[in-house]
């Protein structure tokens, strides 16, 4: 399989933003009825990765369902992306002066990752929440470095003690996915500090 682009996710970002814009949930609503979004605490402590691999889903009979921009359940198990923090499913972020379901986006970013792609992920330790936090790897290439990279998730630094911030920087200077208008920071949440694209 091609990789993935991130700068082909940006685009494809930017036109499923567009798309709920005019309006929200009309042309792509259909989309999210596949994969329902599932509580949990965004603020919860990170549990580590461990070295040990978890089930491929190429030619599983379940594909991997996608719960939001950061969680996915693989056979069976449920895994939050290990090191990045995406925006919840019912975050609205801002861009071009007009509001957008950016966690929508972020979450079909995602879908898009995954979909009949391998997907394969380290054994991790579970959070508060149960749920097992892991580094994925999608057609060998580190699913949480991609989506950050395209700028629909963002590096954690209280637990991925930088992984992610060369990518981060990289999409934040593009002004890729929430880059390019306002948004909170998911463990933040509402109301919190908003932050602006680079003008």
């Amino acid at each position: 399989m091609r990789a993935v682009r991130p700068r082909t996710l940006v685009v494809l970002g930017a036109v499923l933003a567009a798309a709920f814009w005019a309006p929200w949930g009309l042309v792509l609503g259909p989309l999210w009825s596949v994969a329902p979004a599932v509580a949990q605490p965004r603020n919860a402590p990170m549990a580590q990765p461990r070295n040990a691999p978890v089930a491929q889903a190429r030619n599983a009979p379940i594909p991997p369902q996608v719960h939001d921009g950061q969680s996915l359940t693989l056979a069976g198990r449920r895994i939050r992306l290990w090191g990045i923090q995406a925006p919840a499913p019912d975050q609205v972020c801002r861009r071009g002066g007009q509001a957008y379901p950016c966690g929508l986006v972020s979450q079909a970013v995602l879908a898009a990752l995954v979909a009949g792609a391998e997907l394969r992920c380290e054994r991790g330790d579970r959070d508060r929440s149960g749920w097992e936090v892991a580094l994925c790897y999608v057609d060998g290439r580190d699913l949480a470095r991609e989506l950050v990279r395209a700028g629909w998730a963002l590096d954690d630094g209280r637990y991925s003690n930088g992984r992610y911030a060369l990518p981060q920087r990289l999409a934040e200077d593009e002004r890729q996915g929430l880059w390019a208008g306002e948004f909170d920071r998911p463990w933040e949440g509402p109301g919190a500090q908003s932050f602006r694209s680079i003008p």
